[in-house]
């Protein structure tokens, strides 16, 4: 019954491809394409956030059927990615809506999702971590 927790880390996974693909194409400017561009950021944003729930979700279900984990380090970490995210999201939707802000927020929205994807991959590492001791 354990492999319900698999489900977490399969979505967040799924997220961080189209994460990668928005993290190339808006450093590069190879294939970008605005549309694309926002539409696969908002997949992304939203599987993440989503799986943030699912995290939680699977950490109780987990407590509630006497699985230990230690899940200090991959919250915090969560925790500052949640921020973050929400971050390059707003720079993102405020750059869209109001081009007159839009120099002043791309190096924010850059760094910021280059922050939030190294931390996405922290997040990787710390949770594959916490499933081989449980495994």
């Amino acid at each position: 019954m354990k492999e319900i927790l698999l489900i977490h880390p399969i979505g967040q996974t799924l997220a961080s491809l189209f994460g990668l693909f928005n993290l190339i194409t808006g450093c590069t400017r190879r294939w970008f394409h605005i549309s694309l561009h926002v539409n696969c950021g908002v997949i992304y944003y939203f599987i993440a956030l989503l799986g943030t729930g699912a995290g939680i979700i699977a950490t109780r279900w987990a407590q509630g059927n006497n699985i230990m984990i230690d899940m200090t380090v991959h919250e915090i970490c969560a925790m500052l990615l949640v921020l973050v995210l929400a971050m390059g999201a707003t720079t993102g939707f405020t750059m869209l809506s109001n081009n007159n802000k839009r120099n002043a927020l791309i190096k924010y929205h850059l760094w910021g999702n280059i922050i939030g994807y190294l931390l996405f991959c922290l997040q990787g590492i710390t949770g594959i971590i916490t499933l081989l001791e449980i495994y």
